[in-house]
């Protein structure tokens, strides 16, 4: 028996379905129907980043699946500066309906700046997370 070779994808919200983008529309879709020989393995989530391919929740795919090829999906986007940190406040906006939430937002736009140190990932992070896990995937 043929073994197909086994592809991990790892991405965040932008390889998912979203408002206007449905699933026949994502690249993960998009890359099966175009090769459809491949065995894809996917680890997509909203709101991860680098961080996944280190931490406690993902770390151990790349090790687990054995993948022959991994197409990551994880932007420096992880280091942009944001509005509102980590916390009650993030997990209250995160939780009010659209509609509310966006104006909130709008709201903090106008009298809150981007803090440079409010980020998911520093930059120092960013770069250990990808080297680590280029050197795993090496291994």
């Amino acid at each position: 028996m043929i073994m197909n070779k086994k592809i991990l994808c790892i991405g965040d919200s932008l390889a998912l379905p979203r408002p206007n983008v449905p699933y026949e529309d994502t690249w993960i879709y998009l890359l099966k129907n175009q090769f459809p020989n491949f065995d894809y393995i996917t680890l997509f989530r909203r709101g991860i980043t680098t961080n996944i391919l280190v931490g406690a929740d993902g770390n151990d795919w790349l090790e687990y699946y054995m993948p022959n090829i991994v197409i990551m999906q994880l932007g420096i986007v992880d280091c942009a500066p944001r509005l509102i940190k980590e916390g009650l406040e993030r997990k209250i906006v995160g939780k009010l309906p659209h509609s509310i939430a966006d104006k909130y937002i709008n709201f903090l736009k106008t009298y809150r700046k981007r803090n440079p140190n409010n980020v998911y990932v520093s930059i120092q992070r960013f770069k250990e997370n990808l080297r680590d896990y280029s050197h795993r995937c090496r291994n």
